[in-house]
């Protein structure tokens, strides 16, 4: 069946579009993922228990049946029948505490399943425009390759022809071997980034291209608030003041509570003959305190209070360094959201400098070579406009991640 269900995802790209998306990529890494298998089966086992939890409210019943016989002296049958129902009430019952303890538990397991759910969508997401930022720099480079390939021969007929001297041949060839060295190490850095992703997923790579992802800039101020990780911790910390209010009862008498029903008879004939049943009920109410336990109930209280006080620092130190992370990629984002308006005006005038160059070229004022260089300064201006590009969208996505919202606006 999960077969089938990747089969049907994968469909689309094999037989259509021929390319990957960040849409099917996620749907099977969600449907793949052994964590988020691991944070379900920890949410159904909370339901479970919390069925249980309710379940030990219920009075014990219990119905009862026996025949027997004495061999020696010999005796006839003795048989015995009844019904019986009892339920405790303890000042100090557990099973109040227990429902809420399971309550919180569930929540917990419910938080943990997005949480899991948003961490996968946030690593496909960062490892899929690892790739797309790797396919846009080779591309660029494979073009800047070819440009310094035709400066690097106008050069070497110019030296040929004296228009040029040795010590410029000899950069312009230089040039040329950074940028086959650049050519390479873009190659493998795309080769790892594809790597990278399908291994996180366990999927085999067709080398299909990945669909370029929508890009806004989101201008929007964004305010604090907890996110699903501190939410967790928070549920912890509801959990174990449940713990210390149950070591707290126990400094207390135990006052306990009984109502016993029984029907029941000893029956000479048949089981089944019900009119010769007696019934019996009974009420009890008791007080009890343990004198030589309180040193231990003292020591154990101790140890979940200084587990619970180690825990609530530990929730404080979180969110202080969540507020820390938050306002530093703040100001990451803010200084990426200038520097990417400067590049785009960066590409913008090296637009317009080619533009010019290939209008003085075809009127013969400058070189071929000066032409090229022009193409080189544009793309390179490309090259650095891809870098902040993706880096921006990487940096706004994990503020999202970081808040627990929504990644890219769907996940």
């Amino acid at each position: 069946m999960k077969k089938i269900f990747i089969l049907i995802i994968l469909l689309p790209i094999f037989c259509f579009a021929q390319e990957y998306t960040l849409e099917n990529l996620i749907e099977i890494g969600l449907e793949k993922s052994i964590d988020i298998k691991a944070a379900n089966t920890s949410f159904l086992n909370s339901e479970s228990s919390l069925r249980i939890s309710w379940l030990d409210l219920l009075p014990n019943l219990s119905v009862n049946a026996s025949a027997s016989k004495s061999l020696y002296p010999e005796n006839d049958w003795m048989k015995n029948a009844g019904i019986s129902l009892s339920k405790s009430i303890l000042s100090n019952n557990p099973e109040y505490l227990n429902i809420k303890k399971s309550l919180i538990n569930l929540q917990k397991a419910k938080l943990s399943l997005q949480n899991s759910r948003k961490k996968i969508v946030f690593n496909i997401f960062t490892k899929y425009l690892s790739v797309l930022e790797a396919q846009k720099k080779l591309e660029i480079r494979q073009q800047n390759l070819q440009l310094q390939e035709k400066i690097y021969e106008q050069t070497k007929l110019q030296y040929q022809s004296g228009e040029k001297s040795y010590l410029e041949l000899k950069q312009s060839e230089l040039s040329l071997l950074d940028n086959r060295i650049s050519l390479k190490e873009a190659e493998n850095s795309l080769i790892e980034a594809r790597t990278n992703l399908f291994s996180y997923l366990d999927l085999k790579d067709e080398d299909y291209p990945l669909r370029e992802i929508e890009f806004t800039i989101d201008s929007t101020a964004v305010s604090f608030h907890e996110n699903l990780d501190l939410q967790i911790q928070q549920k912890d910390l509801e959990a174990e003041k449940i713990s210390l209010l149950q070591q707290k009862l126990n400094f207390f008498p135990t006052i306990s509570l009984q109502y016993d029903y029984g029907y029941a008879k000893n029956i000479s004939n048949g089981f089944w003959e019900f009119d010769k049943y007696d019934n019996s009920q009974s009420i009890s109410l008791n007080a009890s305190y343990s004198i030589f336990n309180l040193a231990e109930i003292r020591e154990s209280y101790a140890q979940v209070k200084r587990n619970f006080l180690l825990s609530k620092i530990s929730f404080d130190n979180s969110k202080k360094e969540l507020k820390d992370q938050l306002a530093v990629l703040e100001n990451d984002i803010a200084a990426l959201r200038q520097t990417y308006n400067l590049y785009k005006e960066k590409i913008k005038l090296a637009e317009e400098n080619l533009k010019m160059a290939q209008t003085q070229y075809e009127m013969g004022t400058i070189s071929l070579l000066d032409l090229e260089k022009a193409k080189l300064d544009f793309q390179n201006a490309q090259l650095s406009f891809t870098e902040q590009h993706y880096n921006l969208l990487r940096k706004q996505e994990r503020r999202n991640y970081l808040l627990s919202e929504k990644i890219m606006n769907k996940w």
